[in-house]
């Protein structure tokens, strides 16, 4: 091979490896490419989540409720409607009070089972704005009760909340602003009285725990809600079944778990546990 022949294999050599060279490039750029941007992205994204997390920081440190953030719907708020109702200060209407047996006559059978009509003679003395003047008239206007109960065919020794709102509000009284609450909760009896109105309650009355009743107390008892004092979380109560029941506090958890209906009659069973309220509107 002569001298000239060298030079142009030489030169054609060269070219060849110089293309080969661009191409190898070419591919390795193209390779590459989607690592690049892989880790353009995720520093991206870091940075967007380090911006998140110090923004929920932020809200957190400035003492937002952390319950209530949204992150992306995965956690939802804790604040719901049934939420316990909140009163800030102390609730008391002026209800006259009586007891169902106002001259300590408990041995009489009718004194003895009158809390229903000593009850709805307390709240119907606070709808008329009256007075209770004195024992004997309290005995007097319970009895009227009873004895209208008598004449109508409807005396029982007990009567459930449906009876006593058809019976006595609204048949011995003829007052219709009266109302049954089912399934009551202690935020029902809260809200009546947070409206002004006066909530009367059948209880199973050896559940309250009341020092002053002839023990074990009444199973079956119907007694008068006139206030709640937030601070000691306590109802106020005219409970006619002692005469040391003027404005007598019961704890909310036990009055709400001693709250339960009995059937009208004399000892009925009780086959279901119904918690009622009578609210009483002026």
């Amino acid at each position: 091979m002569d001298k000239g022949s060298k030079k142009f294999l030489a030169f054609f050599v060269l070219i060849f490896l110089f293309f080969i060279i661009i191409f190898l490039i070419f591919v390795l750029r193209n390779y590459l490419s989607p690592f690049k941007n892989f880790r353009v992205q995720n520093e991206i994204g870091l940075n967007n989540q380090d911006e998140e997390d110090q923004m929920i920081t932020e809200k957190i440190d400035g003492n937002e409720n952390y319950a209530d953030m949204d992150f992306g719907n995965q956690v939802k708020s804790l604040s719901t409607s049934s939420a316990t109702k909140i009163i800030d200060k102390i609730i008391k209407l002026d209800v006259p009070f009586t007891s169902q047996a106002p001259l300590g006559e408990w041995d009489d059978i009718r004194q003895q089972n009158a809390c229903e009509e000593a009850a709805a003679l307390m709240a119907m003395k606070w709808v008329r704005g009256e007075s209770i003047v004195n024992p004997e008239q309290a005995k007097k206007e319970i009895l009227n009760i009873v004895d209208f109960q008598v004449k109508e065919g409807n005396f029982n020794y007990s009567t459930s909340t449906r009876d006593t709102v058809k019976i006595i509000y609204k048949g011995y009284f003829g007052y219709e602003k009266v109302k049954v609450v089912e399934d009551a909760t202690t935020d029902d009896i809260k809200n009546a009285l947070e409206s002004g109105s006066l909530v009367v309650a059948a209880t199973n009355g050896q559940l309250l725990g009341n020092p002053y009743y002839t023990q074990p107390g009444p199973s079956e008892h119907m007694l008068v809600i006139i206030g709640y004092d937030p601070k000691t979380k306590e109802f106020i109560t005219n409970d006619p079944g002692t005469k040391r029941g003027k404005d007598y506090r019961y704890k909310e958890d036990i009055l709400y778990k001693a709250l339960r209906d009995y059937p009208t009659g004399y000892k009925e069973p009780i086959t279901k546990i119904e918690k009622l309220l009578i609210v009483v509107e002026k």
